[in-house]
Protein backbone atom coordinates (compact mmCIF):
# COMPACT_ATOMS: atom_id res chain seq x y z
CA UNK A 1 0.00 0.00 0.00
CA UNK A 2 1.39 3.68 -0.68
CA UNK A 3 1.36 6.57 1.47
CA UNK A 4 -0.12 7.92 -2.10
CA UNK A 5 -3.23 5.92 -2.74
CA UNK A 6 -5.62 9.08 -2.07
CA UNK A 7 -4.21 10.62 -5.34
CA UNK A 8 -5.66 7.46 -7.73
CA UNK A 9 -9.25 8.13 -5.70
CA UNK A 10 -9.40 11.82 -6.90
CA UNK A 11 -9.48 14.60 -9.67
CA UNK A 12 -5.34 14.49 -9.70
CA UNK A 13 -5.08 10.86 -11.13
CA UNK A 14 -6.50 8.53 -13.96
CA UNK A 15 -7.39 5.28 -13.04
CA UNK A 16 -4.99 3.61 -15.03
CA UNK A 17 -2.22 3.99 -17.75
CA UNK A 18 -4.87 2.97 -20.54
CA UNK A 19 -7.23 6.44 -19.58
CA UNK A 20 -4.37 8.41 -19.28
CA UNK A 21 -3.34 7.20 -23.62
CA UNK A 22 -6.99 7.89 -24.61
CA UNK A 23 -6.98 11.02 -22.85
CA UNK A 24 -3.75 12.03 -24.53
CA UNK A 25 -4.73 10.90 -27.50
CA UNK A 26 -8.33 12.83 -27.90
CA UNK A 27 -6.81 15.76 -26.88
CA UNK A 28 -4.32 15.55 -29.81
CA UNK A 29 -6.54 14.69 -32.18
CA UNK A 30 -8.45 17.75 -31.17
CA UNK A 31 -5.79 20.46 -31.12
CA UNK A 32 -4.19 18.38 -34.63
CA UNK A 33 -1.31 17.20 -33.17
CA UNK A 34 -1.63 13.52 -32.88
CA UNK A 35 1.40 13.19 -35.57
CA UNK A 36 4.39 14.36 -33.28
CA UNK A 37 6.36 13.43 -30.33
CA UNK A 38 3.51 14.61 -28.03
CA UNK A 39 4.04 11.53 -25.85
CA UNK A 40 7.98 13.21 -24.75
CA UNK A 41 5.77 15.89 -23.20
CA UNK A 42 2.66 13.57 -21.79
CA UNK A 43 3.38 14.53 -18.08
CA UNK A 44 2.76 18.59 -18.58
CA UNK A 45 -0.20 17.26 -21.34
CA UNK A 46 -1.81 15.51 -19.04
CA UNK A 47 -1.80 17.68 -15.80
CA UNK A 48 -3.80 20.45 -18.99
CA UNK A 49 -6.64 17.78 -18.68
CA UNK A 50 -6.35 16.76 -15.31
CA UNK A 51 -7.05 20.57 -14.55
CA UNK A 52 -9.62 21.54 -16.90
CA UNK A 53 -11.57 18.73 -18.66
CA UNK A 54 -11.11 16.13 -15.58
CA UNK A 55 -12.09 19.07 -13.04
CA UNK A 56 -14.52 20.31 -15.25
CA UNK A 57 -16.13 17.10 -14.87
CA UNK A 58 -15.69 16.64 -11.47
CA UNK A 59 -17.77 20.51 -10.87
CA UNK A 60 -20.93 18.91 -13.16
CA UNK A 61 -20.66 16.14 -10.24
CA UNK A 62 -20.46 18.33 -7.40
CA UNK A 63 -23.44 20.47 -8.80
CA UNK A 64 -25.88 17.04 -9.37
CA UNK A 65 -24.90 16.61 -5.72
CA UNK A 66 -25.93 20.05 -4.58
CA UNK A 67 -28.76 20.29 -6.56
CA UNK A 68 -30.36 16.54 -5.34
CA UNK A 69 -29.65 18.14 -1.84
CA UNK A 70 -31.65 20.81 -2.88
CA UNK A 71 -34.67 18.82 -4.91
CA UNK A 72 -34.66 16.45 -1.55
CA UNK A 73 -35.98 19.52 0.54
CA UNK A 74 -38.31 20.81 -1.96
CA UNK A 75 -39.99 17.24 -1.75
CA UNK A 76 -39.78 17.45 2.22
CA UNK A 77 -41.27 20.66 2.24
CA UNK A 78 -44.05 19.89 0.05
CA UNK A 79 -44.97 16.87 1.87
CA UNK A 80 -44.98 18.62 4.81
CA UNK A 81 -47.37 21.35 3.01
CA UNK A 82 -49.65 18.69 1.79
CA UNK A 83 -49.49 16.43 4.93
CA UNK A 84 -50.22 18.86 7.89
CA UNK A 85 -53.32 19.87 6.72
CA UNK A 86 -54.47 16.27 6.67
CA UNK A 87 -52.73 15.26 9.97
CA UNK A 88 -54.80 18.49 11.62
CA UNK A 89 -57.73 16.75 10.15
CA UNK A 90 -57.23 13.58 11.30
CA UNK A 91 -55.50 13.77 14.50
CA UNK A 92 -58.44 14.72 16.67
CA UNK A 93 -60.14 11.29 16.18
CA UNK A 94 -56.89 9.50 16.31
CA UNK A 95 -55.77 11.02 19.91
CA UNK A 96 -59.16 11.70 21.62
CA UNK A 97 -58.61 8.52 23.16
CA UNK A 98 -55.10 9.38 24.40
CA UNK A 99 -55.49 13.22 25.70
CA UNK A 100 -57.64 13.58 28.03
CA UNK A 101 -58.18 16.26 29.77
CA UNK A 102 -57.95 18.49 27.00
CA UNK A 103 -54.46 17.67 25.97
CA UNK A 104 -54.88 17.14 22.55
CA UNK A 105 -54.32 20.42 21.37
CA UNK A 106 -50.91 19.90 22.66
CA UNK A 107 -49.82 16.64 21.11
CA UNK A 108 -50.95 17.72 18.02
CA UNK A 109 -48.61 20.64 18.58
CA UNK A 110 -45.56 18.85 19.27
CA UNK A 111 -46.12 17.20 16.40
CA UNK A 112 -46.63 20.09 14.30
CA UNK A 113 -43.39 21.49 16.32
CA UNK A 114 -41.25 18.32 15.24
CA UNK A 115 -42.19 18.36 11.90
CA UNK A 116 -41.72 21.88 11.14
CA UNK A 117 -38.26 21.83 13.09
CA UNK A 118 -36.42 19.41 10.77
CA UNK A 119 -37.98 21.68 8.04
CA UNK A 120 -36.59 24.91 9.18
CA UNK A 121 -33.39 23.04 9.98
CA UNK A 122 -32.72 21.66 6.45
CA UNK A 123 -33.40 25.29 5.15
CA UNK A 124 -31.28 26.98 7.52
CA UNK A 125 -28.48 24.51 6.09
CA UNK A 126 -29.10 24.69 2.70
CA UNK A 127 -29.44 28.54 2.99
CA UNK A 128 -26.20 28.04 4.13
CA UNK A 129 -24.95 26.22 1.38
CA UNK A 130 -24.63 28.51 -1.44
CA UNK A 131 -22.26 26.97 -3.42
CA UNK A 132 -23.82 25.65 -6.50
CA UNK A 133 -23.43 28.99 -7.82
CA UNK A 134 -19.51 29.04 -6.97
CA UNK A 135 -19.30 25.27 -8.49
CA UNK A 136 -20.99 26.86 -12.00
CA UNK A 137 -18.91 30.03 -12.28
CA UNK A 138 -15.29 27.93 -11.67
CA UNK A 139 -16.39 25.32 -13.90
CA UNK A 140 -17.58 28.04 -16.29
CA UNK A 141 -14.34 29.91 -16.06
CA UNK A 142 -12.60 26.96 -16.51
CA UNK A 143 -14.90 25.95 -19.84
CA UNK A 144 -14.14 29.30 -21.27
CA UNK A 145 -10.48 29.13 -21.10
CA UNK A 146 -10.19 25.80 -22.17
CA UNK A 147 -12.67 26.83 -25.44
CA UNK A 148 -10.05 30.24 -25.80
CA UNK A 149 -6.97 27.70 -25.68
CA UNK A 150 -8.02 25.53 -28.56
CA UNK A 151 -9.31 27.93 -30.53
CA UNK A 152 -6.11 29.56 -30.23
CA UNK A 153 -3.91 26.28 -30.87
CA UNK A 154 -5.99 24.05 -33.16
CA UNK A 155 -3.98 23.22 -36.20
CA UNK A 156 -1.22 25.35 -35.23
CA UNK A 157 0.83 23.06 -32.39
CA UNK A 158 3.39 20.96 -34.75
CA UNK A 159 6.51 22.42 -36.09
CA UNK A 160 8.18 20.40 -38.52
CA UNK A 161 12.13 19.87 -38.02
CA UNK A 162 14.90 17.84 -39.58
CA UNK A 163 16.80 15.52 -37.30
CA UNK A 164 19.00 13.04 -39.03
CA UNK A 165 17.58 13.83 -42.57
CA UNK A 166 14.66 12.80 -41.66
CA UNK A 167 11.27 15.47 -41.05
CA UNK A 168 9.50 14.88 -38.01
CA UNK A 169 6.76 17.18 -35.87
CA UNK A 170 7.66 18.54 -32.39
CA UNK A 171 5.22 20.72 -30.42
CA UNK A 172 5.97 24.18 -30.07
CA UNK A 173 7.71 25.70 -27.43
CA UNK A 174 5.54 28.71 -27.35
CA UNK A 175 2.97 25.63 -27.08
CA UNK A 176 3.66 24.03 -24.21
CA UNK A 177 4.76 27.10 -22.32
CA UNK A 178 1.70 28.62 -22.99
CA UNK A 179 0.26 25.11 -21.82
CA UNK A 180 2.11 25.93 -18.39
CA UNK A 181 0.97 29.05 -18.07
CA UNK A 182 -3.02 27.55 -18.82
CA UNK A 183 -2.65 25.05 -15.54
CA UNK A 184 -1.58 27.67 -13.13
CA UNK A 185 -4.64 29.79 -14.37
CA UNK A 186 -6.73 27.16 -13.61
CA UNK A 187 -5.30 26.28 -10.83
CA UNK A 188 -6.25 29.84 -9.16
CA UNK A 189 -9.65 28.83 -10.65
CA UNK A 190 -10.17 26.20 -8.24
CA UNK A 191 -8.41 27.86 -5.62
CA UNK A 192 -10.92 30.78 -5.67
CA UNK A 193 -13.91 28.32 -5.57
CA UNK A 194 -11.82 26.31 -2.86
CA UNK A 195 -11.54 29.50 -0.19
CA UNK A 196 -15.11 30.43 -0.97
CA UNK A 197 -16.59 26.55 -0.51
CA UNK A 198 -14.13 26.57 3.04
CA UNK A 199 -15.70 30.07 4.23
CA UNK A 200 -19.03 28.67 3.67
CA UNK A 201 -18.50 25.37 5.10
CA UNK A 202 -17.18 26.79 8.50
CA UNK A 203 -19.54 29.69 8.54
CA UNK A 204 -22.45 26.92 9.23
CA UNK A 205 -24.48 27.17 12.47
CA UNK A 206 -27.37 25.92 13.18
CA UNK A 207 -29.52 27.79 15.82
CA UNK A 208 -31.51 24.73 17.02
CA UNK A 209 -32.84 26.21 20.18
CA UNK A 210 -34.28 29.20 18.48
CA UNK A 211 -35.49 26.95 15.74
CA UNK A 212 -37.04 24.96 18.18
CA UNK A 213 -39.04 28.04 19.68
CA UNK A 214 -39.87 29.59 16.19
CA UNK A 215 -41.58 25.96 15.30
CA UNK A 216 -43.18 25.91 18.40
CA UNK A 217 -44.73 29.05 17.66
CA UNK A 218 -45.68 28.21 14.00
CA UNK A 219 -47.41 24.73 15.12
CA UNK A 220 -49.36 26.69 18.05
CA UNK A 221 -50.93 29.41 15.66
CA UNK A 222 -51.73 26.78 13.22
CA UNK A 223 -53.31 24.36 15.40
CA UNK A 224 -55.63 27.70 16.72
CA UNK A 225 -56.31 28.42 13.48
CA UNK A 226 -57.27 25.05 11.82
CA UNK A 227 -58.76 23.39 14.81
CA UNK A 228 -61.24 24.41 16.85
CA UNK A 229 -60.66 25.02 20.46
CA UNK A 230 -62.59 23.36 23.41
CA UNK A 231 -64.39 26.97 24.44
CA UNK A 232 -65.19 27.04 20.73
CA UNK A 233 -66.15 23.12 20.54
CA UNK A 234 -68.59 24.31 23.58
CA UNK A 235 -69.63 27.68 21.66
CA UNK A 236 -70.73 25.49 18.72
CA UNK A 237 -72.45 23.21 20.37
CA UNK A 238 -74.52 25.87 22.29
CA UNK A 239 -75.39 27.70 19.04
CA UNK A 240 -76.73 24.22 17.40
CA UNK A 241 -78.67 23.53 20.74
CA UNK A 242 -80.07 26.70 20.47
CA UNK A 243 -81.52 25.97 16.92
CA UNK A 244 -82.69 22.54 17.61
CA UNK A 245 -84.80 24.46 20.57
CA UNK A 246 -85.68 27.06 17.92
CA UNK A 247 -87.06 24.63 15.74
CA UNK A 248 -88.62 22.40 17.69
CA UNK A 249 -90.92 25.19 18.92
CA UNK A 250 -92.14 26.48 15.62
CA UNK A 251 -93.15 22.51 14.96
CA UNK A 252 -95.12 23.12 17.83
CA UNK A 253 -96.48 26.15 17.15
CA UNK A 254 -97.40 24.80 13.47
CA UNK A 255 -98.91 21.32 15.13
CA UNK A 256 -101.61 23.99 17.76
CA UNK A 257 -102.14 26.12 14.58
CA UNK A 258 -103.88 22.47 12.97
CA UNK A 259 -105.17 21.38 15.69
CA UNK A 260 -107.14 24.46 16.93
Amino acid sequence: MSIYDFEYKSRRKFLDHYSENKALKEFAERLGFENSNYQEHRDILLNFILNYHKLIHRYEELISVEQWKQNFYTGISLFLLFSIPILLYVAPSLLKNYAPNGDLLAQIAAILTGLLTVQKSLSSWLDKRKIVGNFRKAQSALKAKLYAFEDKWRGQVLLAVTENEKEINKLKDDFLQEVRIAIREAQAIVEEEQNLYFDTITSQSIDLGAMLIEARQSAKNAVGVLIPSQTENQQLALIQKRRTVVQLEAEIREWENLVG
